[in-house]
């Protein structure tokens, strides 16, 4: 059974030769792991591309942990799929088993867009794929146990993807604390995030988690967790929000990160 594609034409180009403009993973690097925007890849593509371009060469497996966008989940449960195969534009990869626990839930796997945005690097690049649905974590206890449950099962061929947009802002995503112009205030709040992820500080970004508008923040802190506990160091990399991209009013825009982790 095959995942098929759901945004190809919509979220990003449908044909390869536009794509590659966009879709590069041509590069050297160690990186193992990343949080990583799912927006369309006219605004995600230059910070998912800085994580595939550097991955380690070692790596011939990505994992994918998502939030669910259209289906409510329970929390502290991993939700996949029993795909063999997952389409891109550049062809068919392989898709393995998820290798922990999870509830079957093929619906909400074939539709979610938070992981079909790496498709298209995934399948430009070779390599085989695993993906899960994870949208909550209602204790750092679980966190911990389901973080320590994926370090157990991962071999050094698996590099693991957060997805995760961050903060939504404005009156649409029902989140307005700083009024209009919150540019500032919003980056710096995802700054700090960021730089917590990054360090492995889940404990302190558990502690406020829910009061943010981060759409794949259990991920997020699940892999942060996951990384301190394999003792890689991380970095945030990059920042820019939607409206870098396409200048609009400023009281409406999406925040993306890039928190990478590189390490043996």
């Amino acid at each position: 059974m095959v995942r098929r594609l759901r945004f190809s034409g919509l979220w990003y180009p449908s044909k390869t030769e536009e794509l590659d403009g966009i879709v590069d993973v041509e590069g050297e690097g160690d990186y193992t792991a990343a949080v990583l925007p799912h927006s369309g890849l006219f605004y995600s593509a230059p910070l998912i591309s800085a994580f595939f371009k550097h991955m380690g060469n070692d790596k011939r497996k990505v994992l994918i942990l998502s939030p669910s966008h259209y289906y409510p989940l329970e929390a502290d449960r991993f939700y996949a799929a029993d795909f063999s195969f997952s389409e891109t534009p550049y062809g068919d990869v392989r898709t393995y088993p998820f290798p922990c626990s999870a509830d079957l839930f093929n619906d909400a796997i074939a539709t979610e867009h938070g992981i079909e945005m790496f498709l298209p690097f995934i399948g430009k690049k070779k390599l085989s794929v695993s993906y899960a649905l994870l949208s909550s974590i209602s204790s750092l206890d679980n966190l911990k146990r389901m973080g320590d449950e994926l370090i157990s099962v991962l071999d050094s061929e698996t590099a693991v993807i957060a997805s995760s947009d961050f903060t939504h802002y404005g009156r649409r995503f029902g989140y307005h604390p700083y009024g209009n112009d919150a540019l500032d205030a919003v980056i710096g709040d995802d700054l700090k995030i960021g730089t917590l992820l990054a360090e492995g500080d889940v404990e302190d970004v558990f502690a406020i988690h829910e009061r943010t508008t981060i759409c794949g923040i259990a991920p997020a802190m699940l892999l942060s967790y996951m990384m301190r506990e394999k003792g890689y160091s991380g970095t945030l990399a990059d920042h820019y929000t939607s409206y870098d991209v396409y200048p609009q009013q400023k009281d409406d825009f999406v925040s993306y990160v890039d928190v990478l982790w590189s390490g043996r």
